[in-house]
């Protein structure tokens, strides 16, 4: 059997689907109650697995209702890991800093109407999948686009920043380590906005598989981090 590209698309959505689920239910299982990094990573690792299957599933309908929706919920599936990438490197290692309510607010607000436009023609306008990605096509409303994108980079560069900053008052050991952290997710980043903000944007759907894969193995990192982590 041949494997086509938009099948091998497919096959890499469900393994980084499916690694992101496992991390997310091992962590969970280690308990939230007390522990912020524990809540706020498996909820990361949640939504990069419904980002995958999102995407997943709109590349395995022909047409319809259904595989818009499912599109549509990888873009607001994608708000939640920003979200929650944001608070977990708030909480990672450790907390250093105090956020003032209205700017948290502000962030839940914004993601919270950006999530539901998502659903409504001031985002896709015209929707049209199947298998074959030559009958790929989605007319996007620009103006929401860049809006959601620039939202989108601003809360994970702000999770850079929160990571960058803890690097002036933690000792060796956990600054190497978050170093490399750093490293993964800027190379996350960098992977995520090209192959799955900037490509389909200028109608190029071809590589939207790459962006789960990176983030899943960023996340794999930091699952480690979780389990071999010294507790400062």
């Amino acid at each position: 059997m041949t494997i086509t590209t938009f099948g091998l698309q497919n096959y890499t959505l469900l393994i980084a689907g499916i690694i992101n689920l496992i991390m997310s239910i091992l962590v969970f299982s280690r308990g939230i109650k007390h522990n912020k990094v524990n809540l706020y990573f498996s909820l990361l690792t949640f939504f990069n697995f419904l980002w995958a299957i999102s995407l997943l599933l709109s590349k395995s309908f022909l047409f319809g209702l259904s595989a818009e929706i499912s599109y549509r919920t990888a873009y607001v599936a994608a708000l939640g890991i920003s979200v929650f990438l944001f608070y977990f490197t708030l909480y990672f290692p450790y907390k250093n800093k105090n956020l003032k309510l209205y700017y948290q607010v502000f962030l839940i607000f914004l993601s919270i109407i950006l999530s539901v436009l998502s659903y409504s023609k001031l985002h896709i306008i015209d929707f049209s999948g199947g298998f074959n990605s030559a009958n790929w096509f989605v007319n996007y409303y620009k103006p929401f686009y860049l809006v959601y994108s620039v939202f989108f980079i601003y809360v994970i560069m702000s999770s850079i920043y929160f990571l960058i900053d803890k690097l002036k008052n933690i000792d060796n050991f956990l600054k190497n380590r978050i170093k490399i952290l750093l490293i993964t997710l800027l190379v996350g980043l960098l992977f995520g906005s090209y192959f799955n903000l900037v490509l389909p944007y200028f109608e190029n759907w071809h590589y939207e598989s790459v962006g789960p894969i990176f983030t899943a193995f960023m996340n794999a990192y930091v699952f480690y981090l979780i389990f071999n982590r010294k507790e400062k």
